[in-house]
């Protein structure tokens, strides 16, 4: 169930920014999942917060500490929205809630449910999409790393 429910609320805002700012991708200005908030008209803002808590508070009910951290960076990224402010930590909150939110629940996968491999093929497809994509690789690897460790999830 718990699954299912971020599975919903990631298609829900993926396609709605898509949608909303798609052409963006080619100019580079959708450089990101959470550049869409900069995007977003001032009444629209939140549902990047919501979309974030959607996906990381199901995190915290996982029953392991690994994937409690990982719900909570999710949820730190989406209170620290403005990651492009220069003269506050919010940016560092945003980027290592990002990254405690993909890496522990990659390595929350292997060592609760003995599913390595997505852990490897995050890697592996993260260095060459780095190699390979020249615009939005942050975009594009946050959309991998979900469509990569969602499934896995399921299997817990």
């Amino acid at each position: 169930m718990i699954p299912l429910i971020q599975t919903i609320i990631f298609v829900a805002y993926l396609t709605f920014i898509l949608l909303k700012f798609g052409e963006l991708l080619k100019s580079g200005k959708l450089h990101s999942i959470s550049n869409s908030w900069y995007l977003l008209d001032r009444k629209q803002q939140p549902l990047f917060t919501l979309f974030t808590w959607g996906i990381g508070i199901p995190m915290l009910f996982y029953n392991h500490w690994l994937f409690f951290l990982a719900g909570s960076g999710l949820a730190f990224v989406g209170a620290a929205t403005q990651f492009k402010l220069s003269d506050s930590l919010t940016p560092l909150v945003h980027y290592i809630g990002a990254a405690l939110g993909i890496g522990l629940t990659a390595i929350g996968l292997g060592i609760v449910g003995g599913y390595w491999f997505p852990l490897i093929l995050l890697v592996l497809g993260g260095g060459l999409m780095k190699w390979k994509v020249k615009f939005n690789f942050i975009f594009w690897f946050e959309v991998y790393a979900f469509l990569l460790l969602l499934p896995f999830l399921y299997l817990l």
